[in-house]
């Protein structure tokens, strides 16, 4: 969870997408792995999770609002995802999914936070 804590909070710095965002996009878009995210899977994102991650931002980029923050990724959503997306995670990985939602949630408030200040 260190990884992904970080990859948040350089999300934030970035104004909503990092590096390793970018590269998933590229390779989702064209089904073809740019070496600059085979890299990054080798040395940041544990090669076993990276599944989780990339749920998480496929998740995370059709979650919706509340009008003053973002809304928690649901149960719901990670069901429909997984069906739409032939996609399979465990009980354990759905939890490792909210939790690194959560890491972004507390974030992103604590960023709006700061803003309204």
């Amino acid at each position: 969870m260190k990884w992904a804590d970080s990859e948040i909070s350089s999300m934030m710095d970035e104004g909503g997408s990092s590096a390793l965002d970018h590269l998933i996009s590229v390779y989702n878009a064209t089904g073809i792995k740019p070496k600059e995210l085979e890299e990054l899977q080798n040395t940041d994102c544990p090669y076993d999770v990276f599944h989780i991650w990339t749920s998480f931002m496929d998740l995370s980029a059709t979650r919706t609002s509340n009008g003053f923050g973002p809304n928690p990724i649901s149960y719901q959503e990670i069901l429909s995802y997984m069906l739409t997306r032939d996609v399979s995670l465990d009980s354990e990985e759905v939890e490792m999914l909210k939790h690194i939602d959560i890491l972004y949630l507390n974030k992103m408030n604590s960023k709006i936070s700061n803003n309204n200040k």
